[in-house]
C-alpha cells in the first residue's frame, strides 16, 4: 500500500487540513517514524523526572506534627497526619487534585493520638487512628470527607499501628498488639458502621512489627512483618482473602532474611494485580514483588532504586500497572519510583505516603521539621494526552512531538521547556494511560487524530 493509501486510510483522508499546516513530506516522516517504531524500533523513557514534581506546599499550622497518610479518589486527596506532642488528629483535603486545599479540620478525639491512617474509595473516606486506652478508632465520612461521623471504637486494647483499606462503602481495618503478645488482628465492615467479629490472624509467639492492607472489590490482601529470634531471622509475610476476610488462604512467605534486616512493608491492589514492597534490601533496594493473579502467585524481586531504604508506601491505580508507584526514604531525602531505573528523588523529608489516581497524577506527603509538606505530580498538567505541542488541540501538529518523545524524550523535555515551544510534559505521549510511553500508545494517538 503506498504512502499516501496509508495516510488516507490512517488519518481519515483529511489531506487538505494536513497542507494547510504542514508539508505532505513532514506528514510522510512522522507516518514512517510511528510505522518503524511500531516495527520495534521503541525506547521507553524514565518516569516523571523531579523538575516535574510540584512542591513542597506546607500543609499543616504550627509544629510538633508527622505522621502523615495520603488517600486519593479521583480528584480529592485527602491528608491526615498527628500531632507528637497533645491528643491532636488533623485532617485537610484538596477537592481539585492539590491545585488548592481547604482550610484544616481538627478531629474530636480523645486521649493520646497515635499512627493515623487513611483510605477513599469514591465518597467514602475512612480514618483510623490508635487513641485512648489503646483502642483503635474509626472515623467516617460518606461525602468524600465533607463531614465525619462520630468516632467508631473498632477493637483494640494494646492495640499500635492499625491500618485501613476501603472498596467502595466496605471498609476494612488492621492492627498489632504488643500484650500479652505480639499478634496481627484483623475486622471489616459493609457499612463502615458495622463490623464484623475481631478475629486474630497470627496468633503466635513471634514478633509482627509492621503490617499493611489493601483492598479491591471483595478481596482483601495484607502485608506484614516478623522477627523470630529462635532462628535470628526477618519474615515478610502475605496473607489474602476472597471474600472480605470471612476466610483466609495459608500465609505466604514472600522474604527471609537474618535479622536485624527489614521492618517496613507495604502493599497496594488495582484489579488482579497486587503490589508488595519491602525495605532494607541493599544494594539494591527497596525490593518489590507483583502478583498478577489476585496474590495467588507472586514473580521474583525487582528492584526499585539503589541502595538502603526505608520506610515504604506503594500505591495501585489503573495508570500504574506495571510496578504501581512507590514513595521511600534514602537518608532524609524521599524517593518516588515507578519501576526498576525510574526512581526519582523529589523533596527532602521523613515518613512519606503516595496516593495515585487512575489518570496517574501522584500525590506524596512527608514530614520535615515537624510540618507536612505535599508534592504532586500532575499528567499532562492542564493539558489532554496527544496534545503534545500544548496548543489546546489535538491535530496533525502533534505529529512530530509525538514521534520526538518516542524517539528522544530528553530531547523532547529540552526543546518543550519555553524555547522554542511552550512547556509540554512528555507523558502527555501515554495516549492508553498504562503508565509507559510506547509503541502501545500509537494506535490510540492515531485513533485521537481521527477524531
Amino acid at each position: 500500500m503506498s504512502t499516501e493509501s496509508n495516510r488516507s486510510s490512517m488519518f481519515g483522508g483529511n489531506r487538505g487540513h494536513w497542507e494547510t499546516g504542514m508539508t505532505m513530506s513532514a506528514c510522510a516522516r512522522a507516518l514512517v517514524c510511528l510505522l518503524a517504531l511500531a516495527a520495534g524500533a521503541l525506547l521507553v523513557p524514565g518516569p516523571a523526572q523531579a523538575e516535574d514534581w510540584e512542591g513542597p506546599t506546607l500543609l499543616s499550622s504550627g509544629t510538633n506534627w508527622g505522621k502523615p497518610r495520603v488517600a486519593v479518589s479521583g480528584d480529592y486527596v485527602h491528608v491526615v497526619w498527628q500531632d507528637y506532642g497533645v491528643s491532636t488528629l488533623q485532617y485537610r483535603r484538596s477537592t481539585d487534585g492539590g491545585d488548592t486545599w481547604e482550610p484544616i479540620v481538627t478531629m474530636p478525639t480523645s486521649g493520646v493520638v497515635h499512627n493515623p491512617a487513611i483510605a477513599a474509595s469514591g465518597s467514602y473516606v475512612n480514618i483510623v487512628y490508635r487513641g485512648s486506652s489503646h483502642n483503635i478508632y474509626l472515623f467516617r465520612s460518606t461525602n468524600n470527607g465533607t463531614s465525619f461521623s462520630a468516632a467508631i471504637l473498632v477493637g483494640g486494647g494494646s492495640a499500635y499501628e492499625p491500618d485501613v483499606a476501603a472498596a467502595g462503602p466496605r471498609v476494612y481495618v488492621i492492627w498489632l498488639t504488643y500484650y500479652p503478645t505480639y499478634d496481627l488482628y484483623y475486622t471489616w465492615s459493609s457499612d463502615g458502621e458495622n463490623f464484623e467479629s475481631v478475629v486474630n490472624l497470627t496468633n503466635t509467639s513471634i514478633e509482627e512489627r509492621c503490617a499493611r492492607i489493601a483492598a479491591y472489590n471483595t478481596s482483601v490482601y495484607i502485608a506484614f512483618t516478623t522477627r523470630q529470634t529462635s532462628n535470628s531471622t526477618d519474615y515478610a509475610m502475605f496473607l489474602r482473602s476472597t471474600n472480605n476476610g470471612v476466610n483466609w488462604w495459608v500465609p505466604a512467605v514472600l522474604w527471609t532474611a537474618t535479622m536485624p534486616t527489614f521492618d517496613a512493608v507495604a502493599v497496594a491492589a488495582h484489579a488482579s494485580n497486587v503490589y508488595v514492597d519491602r525495605d532494607n534490601a541493599a544494594p539494591n533496594g527497596p525490593a518489590q514483588k507483583m502478583s498478577t493473579n489476585n496474590g495467588a502467585a507472586f514473580g521474583g524481586s525487582v528492584w526499585l532504586g539503589a541502595g538502603n531504604d526505608g520506610q515504604p508506601e506503594v500505591s495501585a491505580s489503573a495508570a500504574y500497572t506495571a510496578n504501581g508507584c512507590s514513595a521511600y526514604t534514602r537518608g532524609y531525602n524521599i524517593y518516588v519510583s515507578t519501576g526498576p531505573g525510574t526512581e526519582t528523588m523529589i523533596g527532602t523529608g521523613d515518613n512519606p505516603d503516595i496516593g495515585a489516581n487512575d489518570d496517574g497524577d501522584m500525590h506524596v506527603v512527608c514530614e520535615l521539621d515537624d510540618q507536612i509538606q505535599y508534592y504532586r505530580y500532575v499528567v499532562g498538567g492542564s493539558y489532554d494526552p496527544g496534545d503534545l505541542n500544548c496548543d489546546g488541540v489535538i491535530n496533525g501538529f502533534d505529529i512530530d512531538h509525538f514521534v520526538q518523545v518516542l524517539e528522544d524524550w530528553d530531547a523532547y523535555v529540552a526543546d518543550h521547556d519555553g524555547d522554542p515551544f511552550p512547556p509540554c510534559d512528555p507523558w502527555l505521549a501515554d495516549i492508553n494511560q498504562d503508565g509507559h510511553v510506547n509503541g502501545f500508545d500509537i494506535d490510540p494517538f492515531v485513533a485521537l487524530l481521527n477524531g
